[in-house]
């Protein structure tokens, strides 16, 4: 009975949203969010309301973003939001780039971000406005 009940508590307490999660992965990303549903089983992830992702060459800030795990490592995550904020950096923190976006697919193994329906504006004041953009980013992250 004891097993039981603390079963259904732990079910209630990852199924309840957080006011605020942050999530520091060991592939070099961080997560933040207001709300977050965890999937372990099935390595879906699922954060919504304010929710920003940061690695040390880009940042991401969406209304939504979906994660997709293999073998706990993130093999993609897809955001979503009105708009979607982008932002590029090199090694030493200078911004690159950054602009909007309807939404932005990130691949962790490839190490690219692929932008949808987007405006941007680089280092120069240049701007870049498409409907589909794959954007390789400067070096891959080795920390798996």
């Amino acid at each position: 009975m004891k097993i039981l009940l603390l079963s259904a508590l732990f079910i209630i307490f990852i199924s309840q949203s957080a006011l605020s999660v942050e999530l520091k992965k060991s592939n070099g990303l961080l997560i933040k969010s207001q709300d977050s549903i965890i999937d372990f089983k099935k390595g879906v992830n699922t954060y919504k309301n304010n929710v920003v992702i940061t690695t040390n060459e880009f940042e991401l800030k969406a209304d939504k973003v979906i994660e997709f795990k293999e073998n706990n490592i993130t093999i993609k995550a897809e955001a979503y939001g009105s708009p979607v904020k982008f932002k590029q950096f090199n090694a030493s923190g200078k911004k690159l780039m950054f602009g909007d976006a309807r939404k932005a697919y990130y691949y962790r193994l490839e190490n690219k971000v692929i932008l949808f329906n987007y405006t941007l504006t680089n280092e120069n004041g240049d701007r870049m406005i498409g409907q589909k953009g794959d954007f390789i980013l400067e070096s891959l992250l080795t920390n798996y």
